[in-house]
């Protein structure tokens, strides 16, 4: 499915008899996504107004759900009766070199023990396998996670929200490996970080990357007594 998403917008412009007209991109309603041709959450409809002697930009994001050739017609029709225009958009969705066995390692809600002392990491396990005909060279980059331990101020040896392991190594043709994910809340609160996927080195963008997710809440149980004997 493509969606199209604000990039840039050219300055308003003026002329001696009107107020300046800003170009602007806003959702004007929302379709039935299925007889669209769309997503299950529903095609969207877009309001664009470009000023006058104006440009307007914006992004048209291709987002493949399958390894498979699509087509569709964008139309943009205009006000005032004026005739619509089509414009037919293709893209090919492409089998990955490398295939995560989840791409969101999600923990959900995990208890947080007020006593720092009894927190015990959760962890979950996430599968790469190169489907790719060469070998590959693969890395994460997790520089998110050591980023956000150094402005909560985590103190040195305190576990990390987040960590995982390996975070690199090459995988020859048809192998997997493992990788380990432990989750320490800290905090009441929600956990979201992206871990861009690199291969061969190549980092101008990232060829997938990997969502790790997770909710701290505190105990909503007290007692009277710490421990009975």
């Amino acid at each position: 499915a493509a969606r199209s998403r604000t990039a840039s917008a050219a300055s308003g412009a003026r002329d001696d008899d009107h107020e300046p007209v800003e170009s602007s991109i806003e959702v004007a309603g929302r379709g039935d996504g299925a007889a669209a041709g769309g997503d299950d959450d529903g095609a969207r409809a877009y309001a664009l107004t470009v000023a006058p002697m104006g440009t307007l930009a914006f992004w048209l994001v291709y987002e493949p759900r399958a390894a498979k050739a699509s087509e569709f017609e964008l139309k943009l029709a205009f006000q005032g009766g004026a005739a619509s225009i089509k414009r037919s958009v293709k893209g090919v969705g492409l089998r990955p070199k490398i295939v995560m066995s989840k791409t969101v390692v999600d923990f959900e809600d995990r208890v947080v023990p007020r006593d720092p002392s009894r927190r015990v990491p959760f962890s979950d396990e996430v599968t790469f396998t190169n489907h790719h005909l060469a070998g590959i060279t693969w890395s994460l980059d997790d520089s998110c996670l050591r980023a956000a331990a150094e402005d909560a101020g985590a103190e040195v040896g305190a576990s990390p929200i987040f960590f995982i392991s390996p975070k690199g190594g090459d995988l020859a043709p048809g192998d997997s490996v493992t990788l380990r994910v432990t989750f320490s809340p800290a905090e009441s609160q929600d956990y979201e970080y992206k871990l861009p996927l690199y291969l061969e080195g190549e980092k101008t963008r990232p060829y997938l990357t990997l969502t790790l997710r997770g909710s701290g809440v505190f105990p909503r149980l007290s007692f009277d007594v710490d421990e009975v004997t």
